[in-house]
């Protein structure tokens, strides 16, 4: 915290770069646009650094803390840098620009490193007011040079526009409190970014609007219902697949019947199931073909007659046909309605 202290009784060794001096390019992919925006291809790789910084130094500077800003997070996560590089304007702390400038450099192929300390103050107490983050690049010599804060970093005084911010972020930065007020301005303590909303990133690293939320629940909505339908009109083909194929030959012919009177009463047409076959025949429509599919249901009952798998193929051929011609006398958003109807679903029926 900013009040805690440290004192210290002699200094470290100064410590090497190591070997993260430079990061791979594919970890600051989603800078890519930044660094076509900021321009200077045809440059040196330094020179093109020293113009990076002009225009980063144009941004305004913000650590969230003050009315109005709570969106501009904390921490330096690949969320809260998409935030900063795809903004309206750069906005961000001394953590955001270095962090983003580091970057930037290695990007151009400049090993750099962002580096937190402190001047020791004569005491020796090191407080949280004191330690600062800046920016060190590696020259052709294989020297670390700090590169000055102020050369990338907006003055404080350069408050952010109050331009209109996405609900989401409004929302993402409620859940992230703000600095301490002992040390506002100066670098977070936490610069671990657990924000929700990086739960809520895009596959480009922008967060979902507010219309792109309503329409993905559009779609999960529409999907929902379209595999209900499907459900539906699979379970029908299923049924009507397994009533021509199974069982002694006259008990499909029977059972042919039966999904003729299911496809009517999907249909709308109320067939009565106590009636007989002769009589559901004239309700369905005082058609010579139907009586005669009636009456060859009867004879597979009572006849005795052997009958054989080609019979039952053309019995089923005459009734698609049958079926086809009750379905035709529907408009169009009847026939529809028809497929998708539970009611042959949820009916239980005998066989006559």
């Amino acid at each position: 915290q900013a009040e805690d202290s440290i004192e210290f009784d002699q200094l470290s060794k100064k410590s090497g770069p190591g070997s993260a001096a430079r990061v791979p390019d594919k970890v600051s992919d989603f800078l890519t646009g930044l660094t076509q925006n900021l321009g200077g291809e045809h440059l040196p790789p330094f020179n093109r650094l020293a113009d990076s910084a002009d225009k980063l130094r144009l941004g305004a500077w913000s650590d969230g803390s003050a009315d109005g800003e709570e969106h501009f997070l904390a921490g330096h996560s690949e969320y809260r840098l998409m935030q900063f590089s795809t903004g309206e304007e750069f906005v961000g702390s001394d953590e955001q620009y270095a962090a983003v400038f580091a970057l930037v450099a290695n990007r151009y192929g400049i090993p750099a490193r962002v580096v937190m300390g402190a001047v020791i103050p004569d005491d020796g107490l090191v407080k949280g007011q004191h330690v600062k983050a800046w920016v060190e690049v590696q020259a052709a010599d294989g020297q670390w040079v700090r590169v000055p804060t102020d050369m990338f970093t907006p003055d404080r005084s350069k408050k952010p526009g109050r331009s209109p911010q996405h609900a989401d972020e409004q929302s993402a930065a409620a859940n992230v409190p703000p600095p301490h007020p002992a040390h506002q301005g100066n670098l977070d303590d936490n610069v671990l970014d657990t924000s929700p909303a990086t739960n809520r990133i895009t596959e480009n690293g922008k967060p979902l609007t507010k219309s792109q939320q309503a329409l993905l629940w559009s779609g999960l909505s529409v999907g929902i219902l379209v595999g209900i339908a499907i459900l539906i009109v699979s379970a029908k083909a299923f049924r009507r697949r397994r009533r021509r194929t199974k069982g002694a030959a006259w008990k499909r012919i029977v059972a042919g019947w039966r999904e003729l009177l299911d496809q009517a009463n999907d249909a709308g047409y109320f067939i009565p199931h106590d009636l007989t076959r002769l009589e559901q025949s004239r309700l369905l429509g005082n058609d010579d073909q139907l009586r005669k599919l009636a009456i060859t249901a009867n004879q597979a009952v009572f006849g005795g007659d052997v009958i054989t798998d080609t019979a039952v193929e053309n019995y089923w051929s005459q009734l698609r046909i049958a079926a086809g011609l009750l379905l035709a006398r529907l408009p169009w958003w009847r026939r529809i309605l028809a497929k998708l109807n539970l009611r042959s679903l949820r009916s239980r029926r005998k066989s006559r």
